[in-house]
C-alpha cells in the first residue's frame, strides 16, 4: 500500500513539474490549469489512500 502512495506521489510531482516547465517554455496558461488539476486530483487521491490506510490499521 505504501509503495502505491509513493508511486502516485512521484508521478504527480513529475507531471506537475513537466507541466510547469511547459508553461515556462510556451507561456500557455493551459499548462498551469493542467498542473493545478493534477495537484487537486493527487491531493484527493492522497487523502483517500491515507483514510484507507488508517481504516486498515483500525481493523
Amino acid at each position: 500500500m505504501l509503495i502505491v502512495i509513493r508511486l502516485l506521489g512521484f508521478l504527480a510531482v513529475a507531471t506537475i513539474g513537466a507541466a510547469l516547465l511547459a508553461y515556462v517554455m510556451t507561456r500557455n496558461r493551459r499548462w498551469l490549469r493542467f498542473a493545478f488539476q493534477v495537484l487537486r486530483l493527487a491531493a484527493v487521491a492522497g487523502v483517500v489512500l491515507v483514510l484507507l490506510y488508517m481504516l486498515e490499521r483500525l481493523l
